[in-house]
Parts: C-alpha cells; structure tokens; sequence
C-alpha cells in the first residue's frame, strides 16, 4: 500500500523484477500490486515474512534469488506510525518495542541478509532505507517513531562506512507526511491534514 506500492511500481517501470516481503495477512494487497506489476510486464513475487522474526529473513533473501535472480536493489520500507499521538510521559514499553523490532532490528538484519548475498554473489547493489524528517526533526506525541528513525539515519551511515568498499551503496531517504490512499477523494487530493495521523 501507499509507498510501498509507488516503490514497487517505480522499480518495475524501470524494468526490475520485484519481490514484496510483507506479512502473510498482506497476501491480499500483494495481489492487487501484483496486477499492476505484471500489467508493466514484469515479474513479480511475494514472501510472506514477518521482519520480527530475523532468524527467517535469510530464508526470504534466499527465496528472491532462487525465484528472480540476484537482488541489485534492496528498498527498507517497513515500518508503521503510532495508532494514536501520545506524549512522552504517557509513552508505553509496547509501541516503543514494536518500532524497534520493524524499524532498526528488522530493517538491520534483512539489510545484513541483502548485503551480506550481494557480496557473494559480487553484486554492485544499493540499499535504500525509508528513514523520515522525524528523524531529523523533533515532533511531539510520537516519541517512539521518531527516535526509531533517527536510528535508521545512523545505521544508514554506519553501513555506507562498512559496505562502501565492497561495492554497496547504502542512503536513507526521508519522506514528510504522504497520504493514505484510503484517505485521497475521487480527484486524489488529500482528505485530511499534515496533522492527521492518517498521513504517514
């Protein structure tokens, strides 16, 4: 959905192969990107995986290259926004743990997975990760998303450092608030404000 989708649709309009590893609830959603993938004339491939769980993403990888062939460009999209704002003091241990298993842990080690297969195979790859302006900008009443995307900026330097000179590129790029597609009207003009939590 929403980015995801625009990633996965400007990836195949440049003529690349796309694998969508999402949860397995999103099969569904998958299988409406899929008709505009394979409308583009470009194969197409979902893995259901759940980034929580990195002892399984090496698998995922290895699944990509078994079904398409050698990942050359690997997109960090995962993430989610808080249900609700909530200020630092009110701020529970749940949202906070969930941002960091999506957003740094999972994001960490499906990267180190990507990397660690386009070096193998010598592949001059790029990972991009979606990190955010929050991350560079304080923003109250979502203290989790916004600490946790400042992690991402960080870990995006620390593996450009490492990675540079096996041939990877590894930047960050940091979207400000983009609608949901659920909340566009008939023309695709925004229904809601910057403010909104239906903007991610």
């Amino acid at each position: 959905r929403n980015m995801g989708r625009a990633f996965a649709l400007g990836l195949a309009r440049a003529g690349a192969s796309v694998a969508i590893l999402d949860l397995p609830t999103q099969k569904d959603e998958y299988e409406s990107v899929a008709k505009e993938l394979e409308a583009i004339g470009n194969r197409c491939l979902f893995v259901p995986v759940d980034l929580r769980d990195v002892d399984a993403l090496p698998d995922a990888v290895s699944t990509v290259v078994r079904e398409l062939g050698s990942v050359n460009v690997l997109i960090n999209n995962a993430g989610k926004t808080d249900d609700e704002p909530t200020s630092l003091l009110n701020y529970k241990s749940a949202p906070l743990d969930e941002h960091y298993e999506i957003m740094i842990r999972g994001t960490f080690f499906l990267s180190q997975a990507v990397a660690q297969d386009m070096i193998d195979r010598e592949v001059r790859g790029s990972i991009i990760k979606i990190a955010s302006r929050v991350g560079e900008q304080a923003q109250p009443n979502s203290p989790g998303y916004g600490i946790c995307k400042a992690a991402v900026i960080h870990m995006t330097r620390v593996m450009a450092l490492e990675l540079g000179d096996r041939g990877l590129r590894v930047n960050a790029i940091g979207p400000g608030p983009i609608p949901r597609t659920s909340t566009l009207d008939e023309s695709g003009q925004p229904t809601t404000g910057p403010g909104d939590d239906q903007f991610l």
